[in-house]
C-alpha cells in the first residue's frame, strides 16, 4: 500500500485512507494495482474489526470490498485486454460476503 495510506491507518484515520484509495481507483481505473490497493486496505481494516469482535464496524469495509470487485468486473467486461489482478482477490471478496453473513447473524 502507498506510504501515505499506511500513515493514515497508523494514525487511526481509516476513512481518510479508504477515501484516498477510492480516489486512486477513480483516477486510475485501468490499473489493476488501484483495485488491489483498495481491496487490500478494506480487507485489512475489516479483518482488524472482525478479529476484535467489532463486527458491525467491519461491515462497511466489507461492503466496500464487494463494491470495488463489482467495479472491476464491470470495467473488465468492457475492455479487450482484461485488467490483471494478483491471485487471491476473488477469494478476499468471497470472504467479505461470508463475514457479512456472520456479522449479521451475530447482530441478531
Amino acid at each position: 500500500m502507498p506510504v501515505l495510506v499506511n500513515l493514515l491507518i497508523s494514525n487511526g484515520k481509516l476513512d481518510e485512507a479508504v477515501a484516498m484509495a477510492d480516489d486512486k481507483l477513480k483516477n486510475e481505473p485501468m490499473v489493476g494495482q488501484s483495485y488491489a490497493i483498495n481491496i487490500d486496505l478494506n480487507y485489512e481494516i475489516a479483518k482488524y474489526f472482525f478479529e476484535n469482535g467489532q463486527h458491525e464496524k467491519a461491515i462497511p469495509y466489507l461492503k466496500n470490498m464487494i463494491k470495488v470487485k463489482e467495479q472491476y468486473d464491470k470495467r473488465n467486461s468492457k475492455v479487450i485486454k482484461p485488467i490483471a489482478l494478483p491471485e487471491g482477490f476473488d477469494m478476499k471478496t468471497d470472504l467479505a460476503l461470508n463475514w457479512i453473513e456472520q456479522a449479521n447473524k451475530i447482530k441478531k
